[in-house]
């Protein structure tokens, strides 16, 4: 399923899943996979706390 989020990009961490990325819409929190590009991580940096529109594919599955 594609979905189109708009929320506030943070980095976040703990000890169950330390360095991820996640979107805040009002209460709910989404964790993000940027993947491994270069380009998308130094992106995320500039825009680490602000409001952003996030396109991917809605994954309902854990990663290990």
């Amino acid at each position: 399923m594609r979905v189109e989020i708009r929320g506030d990009l943070r980095k976040e961490g703990s000890n169950q899943l330390p360095h991820h990325w996640t979107i805040r819409v009002n209460d709910l929190v989404w964790i993000v996979s940027l993947g491994e590009k270069k380009e998308h991580l130094a992106a995320a940096e500039q825009l680490n706390g602000k409001t952003v529109v996030i396109a991917g594919k809605l994954v309902t599955t854990w990663p290990p």
